[in-house]
C-alpha cells in the first residue's frame, strides 16, 4: 500500500485550520512460487510476449499513474494594470479608535493598516492586513478631501478578511459632522438571509497588485451600503462597530472605498 499525505493550513487573526487527506493505492503483486512459473511452455511464451519491452517499460515508468487528478499545464494570467484611482476613494484619516476586548492584531501598523485600498485574499483565504477591533470595538475613519455621496445603488464598500463560513459582523454608520450618526440595520442573528446590512459577511477580492477595482461592487468583494437608505446625500464620516457576537479578536477591518463620491467643497468645515 502507498499512501501520500496532503497537508494544507491557513491562519486567520485569533484561530488556525488545519486540513490533512491521506490517499491510499492499492497495487497488485504478481504471485511467485514454483506452480506459477513452471505449468506449461505455451502459458511461458505467452506471458513473454505479455512483458513490455525495455523502451515501453521505461516510457511506462515516466507516466506512471499516481491516481491524482492531471490539472495539465498552469494556465497563464493575462497581464493587466492595476486600476489608478484618482480622486483617491479610500479613507484619510482615523478620527479615533477604541479598541475592545480581543484587540491588539494589526495595531503594530496603525493607522496605515486601515487607509488606502483593501487588500484582498480571494474567495477563500482572508487577508492578514488587517486590524481587529476587539468585542464591542469601534472606529470612525474620515474622507477629507473626496466625499461620500449618495448615487445609484451602493454608495459604500466596507471590506473586512470574511472567510466562508466564518463571518465576523459589524455594524456601520456615516455622518456629515462626526456628532450626529444614521445606522444602517444589522441583523446580526440573521444568519439564513446571509445577515442583511451588515459588514463582515464577504469575502475580498480586489487587491493593489490585481486589476480589480476596489470601487466595483460587482466584482470587488467586500459588503454595499446605499446613503439613500439613511437619507443622507453626503458623508464625511463613517463608523464601523464590532458587533459583540464574533469569535476571538472581532471585526477585522482591511479598508473602506468610495463607490459614488463627490470633490469636498474648501470652504465647507
Amino acid at each position: 500500500m502507498r499512501r501520500l499525505l496532503l497537508s494544507s493550513s491557513r491562519s486567520w487573526p485569533g484561530w488556525t485550520t488545519s486540513l490533512v487527506l491521506s490517499l491510499s493505492f492499492v497495487g497488485c503483486q504478481p504471485t511467485t512460487g514454483e506452480s506459477a512459473l513452471t505449468e506449461d511452455d505455451s502459458m511461458e511464451e505467452e506471458t513473454d510476449s505479455q512483458l513490455p519491452s525495455e523502451d515501453t517499460a521505461s516510457d511506462d515508468s515516466a507516466s506512471e499513474d499516481t491516481g491524482l487528478p492531471d490539472t495539465g499545464s498552469p494556465e497563464e494570467e493575462e497581464p493587466c494594470d492595476p486600476p489608478v484611482y484618482n480622486p483617491d476613494p479610500f479613507a484619510d484619516n482615523v478620527s479615533a479608535f477604541s479598541p475592545g476586548p480581543g484587540a491588539g492584531f494589526g495595531q503594530e501598523n496603525f493607522p496605515n493598516i486601515v487607509l488606502g485600498p483593501p487588500n484582498g485574499g480571494g474567495a477563500g483565504s482572508g487577508s492578514l492586513d488587517v486590524l481587529s477591533l476587539g468585542e464591542r470595538g469601534e472606529i470612525i475613519l474620515e474622507f477629507t478631501d473626496y466625499l461620500l455621496s449618495d448615487g445609484p445603488g451602493v454608495d459604500l464598500l466596507v471590506f473586512e478578511n470574511a472567510f466562508p463560513g466564518w463571518p465576523e459582523l459589524g455594524i456601520v454608520s456615516a455622518s456629515t459632522n462626526g456628532t450626529d450618526w444614521f445606522t444602517w440595520s444589522c441583523e446580526s442573528d440573521n444568519s439564513e438571509q446571509g445577515f442583511p446590512g451588515c459588514a463582515g459577511v464577504t469575502a475580498v477580492l480586489s487587491h493593489p497588485e490585481n486589476c480589480i477595482d476596489a470601487t466595483d461592487p460587482s466584482q470587488a468583494g467586500g459588503d454595499g451600503f446605499d446613503l439613500s437608505e439613511l437619507g443622507l446625500e453626503t458623508a464625511r464620516f463613517i463608523k464601523i462597530q464590532d458587533t459583540g457576537t464574533n469569535p476571538s479578536g472581532g471585526f477585522d477591518l482591511d479598508a473602506v472605498s468610495i463607490v459614488h463620491g463627490s470633490i469636498a467643497d474648501p470652504t465647507e468645515p
